[in-house]
């Protein structure tokens, strides 16, 4: 029996994406879990701020942890966490084996040189110390590549399976007489919600009934209110907080955008998929391997391009069928291959 250690920042990462892969390890292995959050095996409360002295002493509990429990493997999540287990690895002998599942490195096409170069200097410190890496888009895979972050060569992987959310009998949440644009996501800057904001600020000349709905919480959220308010958008834009079964929103949106600036693999646009929606997103890392499997989904590159392309679709209303590609990513269809290439690696 191997012993196996599952890492994220925090707990909740690894019950919506992670539970089932432990669920079935620990049939033949002893697994641990370490993250922040009572539920784990090892709460470390870990800082967002990668320089807080308090991550610095994590890096020595977790050192201690290691030491004394003797894992066969460590499976990393969550760039934060992922980088701070690998310190604690340094002047380690016999150190276990180490993959790391990267969700999304945290620089992608549009993140500036400054902090790009900052990022990747980190995952270039701790190199060393990551036998395999498993990448989720093309972006993120080349430059584990090219950049040799790992000893053996990177493995793609179609993300960590998305289940699916259709229900029966779904009311529409939407007033019908508007034309309702959706975006799922955390009010966050990497989401940038406000590109949307300050575009609707502009659609409605064109498009009369336009109306922008915000799903999620977040930091932003204040921040998003006063714009809303300050512009006089209250009437063409609602943020209605988390919502637990966003199916019905999902279903009934006449056009489902992204402006995120940054993702790894982005759950709500296949979501949006499942539902044979029409998007509109910006072109980054994630958005690009989806855009490339579906002629559902459009690119933007900026505001203008993203108005141009909102009015053009209101105007001719395109379709198509993406069932195909929610089902490329399903938890059905990638678990199993998922768990397979884990297992290997554990041997």
């Amino acid at each position: 029996m191997k012993k196996i250690l599952y890492v994220a920042s925090t707990y909740s990462h690894i019950n919506n994406f992670h539970t089932p892969y432990i669920d079935e390890l620990k049939k033949e292995n002893h697994v641990d879990v370490l993250s922040k959050g009572s539920e784990s095996t090892f709460n470390i409360n870990f800082k967002k701020k990668i320089y807080s002295l308090k991550n610095i002493f994590s890096i020595f509990k977790i050192r201690k942890i290691l030491k004394r429990n003797q894992y066969d493997l460590i499976v990393l999540n969550t760039s934060l966490a992922a980088f701070l287990v690998r310190c604690s690895l340094f002047f380690y002998r016999n150190r276990p084996k180490v993959i790391n599942i990267v969700h999304g490195y945290l620089f992608g096409e549009k993140t500036n040189s400054l902090k790009r170069f900052f990022y990747l200097k980190l995952e270039r410190i701790v190199r060393k110390k990551t036998d395999y890496i498993l990448t989720m888009n093309q972006y993120d895979f080349d430059i584990a590549k090219s950049k040799k972050l790992s000893l053996n060569e990177p493995i793609m992987i179609p993300g960590m399976g998305v289940s699916r959310i259709n229900e029966d009998q779904l009311e529409n949440p939407y007033d019908t007489s508007k034309f309702n644009l959706l975006f799922v996501g955390e009010l966050s800057n990497r989401k940038n919600q406000i590109e949307l904001i300050n575009s609707v600020k502009e659609l409605k000349e064109s498009i009369s009934n336009i109306h922008l709905t915000l799903l999620g919480e977040g930091n932003l959220k204040n921040k998003l209110l006063k714009i809303i308010n300050k512009e006089n958008l209250s009437s063409y834009v609602s943020l209605k907080g988390y919502i637990e079964r966003p199916a019905n929103y999902y279903k009934y949106c006449d056009l489902y955008v992204s402006s995120s600036l940054q993702e790894g693999l982005p759950f709500n646009l296949i979501h949006a998929l499942e539902f044979n929606k029409n998007i509109i997103c910006s072109s980054i890392k994630g958005h690009i391997d989806i855009a490339s499997k579906t002629n559902l989904v459009t690119l933007y590159e900026n505001k203008k391009d993203l108005c141009e392309k909102v009015i053009r679709y209101h105007q001719n209303k395109w379709e198509s069928n993406s069932n195909e590609v929610f089902e490329f990513y399903s938890f059905d269809r990638v678990f199993q291959g998922n768990l397979n290439v884990i297992k290997t690696l554990i041997d």
